[in-house]
């Protein structure tokens, strides 16, 4: 699935050679996501001075991951993260399941907590 997302990305960017990016995904598509900004748009200044912000939602995102922008602290600030899963009382198999999916995209990007 992300070799479909990052050539995806690079057509997007064909067409779009210039303006604000924003990266937004939800459950898989947002562990695709952080990846997409990890290891492609992330490392490269040029991407990085375009993200306005980068939105991952339902997903476990470690907050030590590298290569991701600082979460946002301020609504109006941009080229930041918001992430947000939310997880119901008593489900904490939920809370395993998601960190678990977690550590597997660090794993697969080759970073370490």
């Amino acid at each position: 699935a992300y070799r479909d997302v990052e050539r995806a990305f690079e057509v997007w960017l064909r067409r779009h050679p210039d303006g604000p990016l924003v990266i937004a995904g939800v459950e898989q598509g947002a562990e695709l996501a952080a990846r997409l900004v990890q290891t492609r748009i992330w490392p490269d200044q040029a991407l990085r001075a375009r993200v306005a912000a980068v939105y991952l939602l339902e997903a476990a995102i470690p907050a030590s991951a590298p290569n991701l922008p600082s979460p946002c602290a301020t609504q109006e600030q941009t080229g930041c993260l918001v992430a947000f899963t939310a997880v119901e009382e008593g489900k904490d198999g939920d809370v395993r399941q998601r960190l678990a999916r977690a550590l597997e995209v660090m794993r697969a990007t080759g970073k370490s907590l």
